[in-house]
């Protein structure tokens, strides 16, 4: 459906997601961490990096402007992924934890961190902003956001008899998107903590 003011509309929970993914990792330790979005004229990307910054804010849990980061065509691809991995990792105080947009450009970091001799999550811990079956199938399965099609679908069908009963009306529905903890976030080291936050 189109998401706009005079539609109806169902929408993933993006604002949600996003928060239980930095819980998640503020909650094993990780201060620096990383963001690699899609294309802004998009609503999933945009609302990710809203909730991201707001949510970090919230905690006090500085956020260097390095380390929000957009794909030069905005294709969250396994190679634009590889590339933005580099660029993070090449920074003087690289993140400990990386959210990526999708698994493609998660998988993407995780080929270039093994290049640079780096071990997930030992060293960098990833979580994935859409779940797919190559978050389960990888070899480090992926702690990701999920996407529940068959319930988006069953929101959907019962909108649209709502919408046929009452035509004049409009709806708009969020479902939720829970995160799934699988191999790719671990703890902080020690060694690689930061200064305290509200979260401490």
């Amino acid at each position: 459906m189109i998401h706009g003011h005079k539609h109806s509309w169902i929408a993933a929970d993006n604002a949600r997601g996003i928060k239980e993914a930095l819980d998640h990792l503020l909650l094993l330790g990780h201060r620096r961490i990383a963001l690699m979005h899609g294309n802004l004229k998009w609503r999933s990307p945009k609302e990710h990096l809203i909730a991201f910054k707001e949510h970090l804010a919230e905690g006090a849990v500085h956020l260097p402007p390095d380390y929000i980061i957009t794909c030069d065509d905005g294709n969250l691809t396994h190679s634009n992924g590889y590339k933005m991995a580099g660029q993070l990792m090449a920074l003087p105080a690289p993140p400990t934890a990386i959210v990526c947009g999708n698994d493609w450009s998660a998988v993407g970091v995780m080929t270039k961190l093994t290049e640079l001799n780096l071990r997930v999550p030992k060293n960098v811990s990833i979580i994935s902003c859409a779940q797919t079956q190559l978050s389960i199938e990888h070899a480090i399965t992926m702690t990701a956001i999920s996407r529940d099609y068959d319930q988006h679908l069953r929101y959907a069908v019962g909108m649209l008899m709502s919408l046929i009963q009452n035509p004049g009306r409009v709806l708009h529905e969020r479902v939720e998107n829970p995160l799934v903890k699988r191999q790719s976030t671990g703890p902080v080291k020690q060694h690689d903590q930061p200064a305290q936050s509200n979260w401490n």
